[in-house]
């Protein structure tokens, strides 16, 4: 029998990428708020990470809607309480704001998929899971800016193993730690979570985030290259690999949604950061 790597999936803290605005540049994003989410949406579904719970349970990705903005338009009039992405996430519903991600997993034959909020016990995105449950995010965000105004900032927590390609798991029977091979759902899974890491890292530079920083909480820095998670000791983004994979493991919308993204103040950031 395969072994199910998905068995080994835990949540723990294991990486941190944070994006900053000064005071000179934050205008580029309080003034241009509704842009830049409806961006940041299309981005999560785009590649099924953190996906808006609005859609979720929708096959319409058209996320242009009037009632939709009216709606961020309600919620984000207030500068000075810019918990902005919670609040787009957040339903009175639900207990807190979560963040589902789509994920394959694999039994004894086949690999199928599902929206996950958390891997222990592979917790499902449900009614009964979000309002009732308590359970680990796969992904949380936190967004804020200091009551003055000044210096806005998004941060992300990784807080499963479930994208590496190699799980660490104790084996009583042996005696020692042994290494589980998760590679064949991080192709499918971790090249779509690069792919997003990379397009937002774009987004907040195009939109005026002048300072970004990493950190590898356990210190594993094998597993990573930079500020992507190597797949086999290299990186992989899922366009790589799209065209290779069997129509039924295609995340779809993937090919569906364009995102027009500016990466001229990135490559700047990089450039005068490697001088």
């Amino acid at each position: 029998m395969n072994v199910l790597s998905q068995n080994y999936w835990k949540n723990d803290l294991f990486g941190v990428w944070g994006f900053y605005w000064s005071e000179k540049n934050m205008f580029k994003i309080l003034e241009n708020k509704l842009v830049f989410i409806e961006k940041y949406i299309k981005i999560c579904i785009k590649y099924g990470i953190n996906i808006p719970i609005d859609f979720c349970d929708s096959n319409n990705l058209d996320i242009v809607k009037d009632l939709f903005f009216y709606r961020l338009n309600k919620t984000l009039t207030k500068d000075k309480e810019w918990y902005m992405l919670f609040k787009l996430y957040n339903n009175g519903n639900m207990l807190y704001p979560i963040f589902p991600c789509l994920l394959y997993i694999k039994n004894d034959k086949n690999i199928f998929s599902d929206n996950y909020i958390g891997v222990e016990e592979l917790t499902t995105y449900n009614q009964e899971n979000i309002t009732k449950k308590n359970f680990s995010e796969l992904i949380k965000i936190w967004t804020y800016i200091n009551v003055d105004d000044t210096n806005p900032t998004i941060t992300f927590y990784l807080n499963t193993n479930a994208f590496f390609s190699e799980l660490e798991s104790y084996s009583y029977e042996q005696g020692k730690t042994i290494l589980i091979d998760n590679s064949d759902l991080a192709y499918l899974n971790t090249t779509r979570f690069n792919s997003f890491i990379r397009d937002l890292t774009i987004l907040f530079f195009e939109f005026g985030a002048d300072e970004f920083d990493f950190s590898d909480e356990k210190g594993i820095s094998e597993l990573y290259d930079d500020i992507y998670l190597k797949i086999k000791g290299e990186v992989v983004f899922y366009e790589d690999i799209y065209d290779l994979l069997p129509e039924e493991h295609k995340y779809k919308p993937f090919e569906e949604i364009k995102v027009e993204l500016d990466n001229t103040n990135y490559k700047r950031y990089v450039e005068n950061k490697n001088n």
